[in-house]
């Protein structure tokens, strides 16, 4: 399950790759790790004002 965003990322395909992770910390809202690897990808994709609320 938590690689799923990556297969989404390596493929280009970023909308599904960030609903995947935000599936994810929907059900661990503590998880430091999905947050941090939600706005690398969104920084990733010039997000980075949306990135800056996962940090």
């Amino acid at each position: 399950d938590r690689e799923v965003p990556g297969i989404y990322a390596d493929a280009g395909i970023w909308y599904d790759a960030i609903a995947s992770l935000s599936g994810q910390i929907e059900r661990n809202p503590a998880d430091k790790v999905l947050r941090s690897r939600r706005a690398a990808l969104l920084d990733q994709i010039g997000l980075t004002a949306a990135a800056a609320s996962d940090r």
